[in-house]
């Protein structure tokens, strides 16, 4: 965040405020959070691009840890804090295909349309917990850069 010249034209004390106030704000998503997270950051891509709107999740395979999760950025970058450990790595991005068929207003009611379901558009072995390939060791002592490239 650049906060650089945002105070322009204010009163010095003011900005020496506001700081204080952004601060303490800020307190909670540090390294040292009272809840024991590390933040985690990084940039998914698939074939060489950026892809937005994926579901990152940090599982953990035993389940005794929460898990974290973000949605991916215009640029695929994503932010999560979880506790430390090793985790499993998911990514998904469903779309839903269009409906091109007509379906009667009886049908929509009941439910009763052939309409396509979801789609992940990723391959689905990044998606599952046993097959992810997608690990990370999330330790103390600062915030963790896990840069995910996908594959076919």
């Amino acid at each position: 965040m650049n906060l650089a010249g945002w105070h322009r034209g204010a009163p010095r004390c003011g900005g020496v405020a506001a700081a204080a106030l952004l601060l303490s704000l800020f307190v909670g998503c540090s390294p040292h959070d009272p809840a024991g997270t590390v933040p985690v950051r990084g940039q998914v891509t698939y074939r060489g691009q950026p892809v937005e709107g994926a579901t990152v999740t940090f599982a953990d395979p035993d389940g005794k840890r929460t898990p974290g999760a973000d949605i991916t950025d215009a640029a695929g970058g994503y932010r999560l804090a979880v506790k430390p450990g090793n985790y499993t790595v998911l990514v998904s991005k469903f779309q839903a295909a269009p409906n091109t068929q007509a379906v009667s207003m009886e049908q929509a009611a009941g439910g009763n349309t052939s309409a396509d379901q979801p789609k992940n558009v990723l391959p689905d072995k990044y998606n599952e917990l046993d097959a992810s390939p997608l690990t990370c060791e999330v330790k103390s002592g600062g915030e963790i850069a896990f840069e995910v490239e996908l594959l076919d």
